[in-house]
């Protein structure tokens, strides 16, 4: 009896004798279809051992036998990990490791007894088996990697304006500068947002990574709001300055339309600083655009 026919009957064994009261779990139902796939292919690789034997190592059609028995992405997993101590024993066979010189007398002595385990086998046959069960890892991998091509992406979950918002906290209102804030749904989307620190006296601009200049609402484009912190913005472009006379300063801001927006932060002399996203209840949401 092969080696791995012996650990896939062991476990076999092993989760028939789960009380019947419980019912096999999902894995435990994949790892026994895989052993069951396993039959034919040990049927096959059972010609290698046999004396004057004219095993072919390309004999078996892998893929016509996965499609046969509904192999998937999960089972194949399995299979390889059923085959895998065989494989591994026939590399080493093959090309066995240096022992090291420091190597304990079990380690040696493990080494005499695979070597012995194989010495009334060729060199080509051990090439023979080593291509057939390459093969077979080989075919698993293409039941994989198909199944990855063939799997369809995640949808991913489309928020509304107003759940995107929900945990942003931001201030309201300000008698002190007589500032209110923005509806803070008209962020998402938007390609700049202007926000006022009303403890730092700092007025910043949002903008953008990707603009959306015709406003159609593009997936991925704009702003939007993640906790309460502004995401999509370009790290760059994105600062902040100090006014020294924030009430005159504000005023020209309510009075500025597009164009002299362009240049407000500009005209403003101050050091830039860079914007980190996060909004608190001191910041006033002072306009979208």
């Amino acid at each position: 009896m092969r080696f791995t026919e012996f650990l896939k009957e062991e476990k076999e064994e092993e989760l028939k004798e789960k009380p019947q009261k419980r019912v096999i779990s999902i894995q435990e139902r994949i790892e026994l279809q895989a052993i069951a796939a396993c039959e034919k292919i040990d049927t096959w690789l059972e010609v290698w051992s046999e004396k004057d034997n004219k095993f072919d190592p390309k004999g078996f059609d892998f893929a016509k036998h996965f499609v046969q028995m509904k192999i998937t992405q999960a089972h194949a997993r399995k299979i390889m990990g059923l085959y895998e101590p065989e494989l591994k024993e026939i590399k080493e066979v093959l090309n066995p490791p240096k022992l090291k010189k420091d190597a304990t007398e079990k380690e040696k002595d493990f080494a005499a007894q695979l070597q012995e385990a194989y010495e009334f086998t060729t060199k080509k046959e051990l090439k023979n088996m080593l291509t057939a069960l390459e093969r077979l890892y080989g075919a698993c991998q293409v039941v994989i990697d198909s199944s990855k091509a063939t799997r369809k992406p995640r949808k991913r979950k489309v928020y509304s304006a107003d759940k995107l918002v929900s945990k942003l906290k931001f201030k309201t209102t300000d008698d002190k500068y007589q500032l209110a804030s923005v509806n803070p749904e008209d962020i998402i989307k938007c390609n700049e947002l202007w926000v006022f620190n009303c403890k730092t006296r700092k007025i910043g601009k949002y903008v953008a990574d990707i603009q959306d200049p015709l406003g159609q609402q593009r997936e991925g484009s704009g702003l939007s709001v993640k906790g309460t912190t502004i995401t999509g913005f370009n790290e760059k472009e994105s600062i902040q300055k100090t006014l020294r006379k924030p009430e005159e300063q504000l005023k020209d801001f309510k009075n500025s339309g597009k164009v002299k927006l362009r240049s407000f932060l500009d005209d403003i002399k101050a050091v830039d600083i860079k914007l980190n996203g996060r909004i608190n209840n001191d910041i006033i949401l002072l306009k979208v655009q």
